[in-house]
């Protein structure tokens, strides 16, 4: 039997796109990220998150 995953831990898979198999990451707001390994994918999602800090900041910023 499978264990569930927690709380923001989002998922974890694999999808076949024209003959090439890709994994993907889907985390708990929707967001897809692809590529052929783990580190591939951890790295996309961590350099998406680093944009969203910056702009989050840069917006906080502005308002005050």
């Amino acid at each position: 039997m499978a264990s569930r995953r927690k709380n923001g831990e989002g998922s974890w898979g694999t999808k076949t796109i024209n003959g090439i198999k890709y994994k993907f990451y889907k985390d708990v707001n929707g967001n897809y990220f692809y590529g052929k390994t783990n580190a591939e994918i951890n790295a996309k999602k961590d350099a998406y998150y680093e944009k969203y800090k910056d702009a989050k900041k840069s917006l906080k910023n502005k308002l005050l």
